[in-house]
């Protein structure tokens, strides 16, 4: 079988088309399928909740600030 061959532990699914299919494939072949669009989503969830358990965020520094609004403005997106 493939999964012998190639060591494989686990699956992820590379496109969102496959959404849902996880189960089928999983059954089959015997080893864990991560769906690519559930598992950002469950991310997403994560993250909500350590933000209202614990005050955990991203970082406001640097790379994850909101440039300043001139700038945004004189990129003429909206």
């Amino acid at each position: 079988m493939k999964k012998e061959k190639d060591g494989a532990d686990v699956i992820i699914l590379g496109c969102t088309i496959e959404f849902g299919f996880y189960h089928e494939v999983q059954a089959e072949i015997g080893i864990p399928v991560i769906d690519a669009s559930i598992a950002p989503l469950k991310y997403a969830e994560f993250l909500v909740e350590i933000n209202r358990k614990f005050g955990w965020g991203h970082s406001k520094l640097y790379g994850y600030q909101s440039p300043p609004n001139e700038e945004i403005e004189a990129w003429n997106l909206f």
